[in-house]
């Protein structure tokens, strides 16, 4: 009896011990499964409604897509405030603290030049849908981007202005997007026999812009080029520049797309026309992601290409992971050799700078929202 107690006690214990030693606990195998990136954008702050458009189709597409390479994927999302120092800490606080290889962002162009130069030091694959300043190209090995550069929007805006207009006034903030984007039309206007008659900038946390528009108003300018570099700035120099009389065309760069410049601006920003990469509705799959985005959001997106930008990114991705891994050196060169990938944003192919070359177009504001000119 002895015995057979001792050997029913054996049993027991190599059976509770045998799971322990051979098999991998379920949190174990969770763990192992599990894929962490990063998110940098303005979740809060004056560019909060591009940011957040962004990060609401980002949650739509790992609903759809919730693993790559087999692995489920967890996004932690951190607020960048549309600026180079908060961007930068919070890119900090992804590496070293949630051991991120791959952030997505940044989606102002200072939140992207603040995180670029931590991702090449750590080696983390920085991917921006959104930031358009020509300091981005090629600013790190690690550092890649699916919106267009202000280079190439700069070119369409100077094409707009050649041949219609001959003088113009020319107002921007001073920070990263909006003087790159001055210091290429300075360059190119003239050169297409357009004078620059009004050249003014301002410092964030400017909201007072009379005594800048009444130079505007005094001078012979027959267009003003409203380029800051955040939104609601924007907003307060067309809704200013109408009250006080002047009615020349408002044209604007990207920053002007997201919903704080019709609040702010309100029917001063009817006609506004705006330089920016946009969505093709007639391209297969298209409708299919911005219905999704305005059934799970409640309304449409305010900035439709880079929703679809960001979407072609994820898709990117997702491929260079499940063909080499996350070795971030492999996928670098994965990025940077893979043939061009036709997308719902456009068509990617990487230059030597790490630019897709996805194409701008030109959107004009009607009943609030910015559609494709006609």
């Amino acid at each position: 009896m002895k015995k057979l107690i001792s050997l029913l006690c054996a049993v027991v214990f190599l059976s509770a011990c045998t799971p322990a030693s051979n098999q991998p606990s379920q949190q174990g195998q969770s763990d192992q499964e599990k894929l962490t990136i990063g998110f940098v954008g303005p979740l809060t702050g004056d560019a909060a409604s591009i940011g957040q458009d962004l990060k609401v189709a980002t949650e739509l597409y790992f609903e759809q897509n919730p693993e790559w390479a087999g692995k489920q994927v967890e996004v932690i999302y951190e607020d960048g405030q549309c600026n180079g120092q908060d961007a930068a800490s919070a890119a900090q606080k992804l590496i070293n603290v949630d051991d991120v290889s791959f952030i997505i962002g940044g989606v102002c162009s200072g939140e992207t030049l603040g995180i670029a130069p931590i991702a090449e030091r750590n080696k983390v694959i920085l991917y921006t849908p959104g930031s358009s300043s020509p300091e981005i190209s090629g600013v790190g090995r690690f550092t890649f981007r699916g919106a267009p550069s202000d280079v190439a929007s700069s070119d369409l805006m100077t094409d707009l202005m050649n041949g219609t207009f001959t003088k113009v006034a020319l107002i921007t903030q001073n920070n990263d997007y909006s003087q790159a984007y001055r210091a290429e039309l300075q360059q190119k206007l003239p050169a297409a026999g357009v004078e620059i008659l009004v050249d003014e900038a301002f410092n964030s946390g400017t909201t007072d812009f009379k005594s800048i528009l009444q130079k505007v108003k005094d001078s012979e300018a027959e267009v003003l080029l409203n380029i800051p570099g955040e939104i609601a700035p924007g907003g307060f120099i067309t809704k200013q520049a109408r009250e006080l009389g002047i009615e020349l065309p408002v044209y604007g760069g990207d920053v002007l797309a997201g919903t704080e410049y019709f609040e702010v601006a309100k029917d001063a920003a009817e006609g506004t026309t705006i330089v920016i990469a946009s969505a093709d509705k007639t391209k297969p799959g298209v409708m299919e992601v911005l219905d999704a985005f305005e059934a799970k959001q409640g309304r449409p997106t305010v900035v439709e290409a880079y929703v679809l930008l960001l979407w072609d990114e994820l898709n990117i991705m997702s491929q260079a992971i499940q063909e080499v891994g996350m070795d971030t050196e492999a996928i670098v060169t994965y990025l940077e050799e893979m043939p061009p990938y036709d997308g719902l944003g456009g068509v990617t192919d990487f230059d030597e700078n790490h630019d897709a070359n996805i194409l701008p177009n030109v959107m004009v504001a009607k009943d609030g929202a910015f559609v494709i000119k006609e």
